[in-house]
């Protein structure tokens, strides 16, 4: 009955209040590092260059050229992560239209 009586008091809740600043301190490396592209075929995880909370999430399904210039650290991030594809596959599927 003593280790029920400890787990109801006080320390449950510290150790619940560090895992959330854990998981939260993860979550925001995360989104700082990374963009979350939508593609017409799923989703994808593109490093980012620079550690910024700026594009995390960016929907390239109606992309086209103008849209890449324009986000040209994206493009840049695409590149170097070895994705062109989904630039490419999103430019000749919009210049079909």
């Amino acid at each position: 009955m003593a280790q029920v009586h400890t787990l109801i008091s006080g320390r449950p809740r510290l150790y619940t209040f560090v895992l959330g600043i854990g998981v939260g301190a993860s979550v925001c490396l995360g989104v700082m590092n990374f963009h979350v592209l939508r593609a017409r075929d799923g989703f994808y995880l593109v490093q980012k260059h620079h550690a910024k909370l700026t594009q995390t999430y960016v929907d390239t399904r109606q992309f086209n050229a103008r849209d890449w210039v324009e986000n040209a650290d994206l493009a840049a991030a695409v590149t170097a992560d070895d994705k062109e594809y989904l630039m490419t596959q999103e430019l000749v599927k919009t210049s079909r239209r």
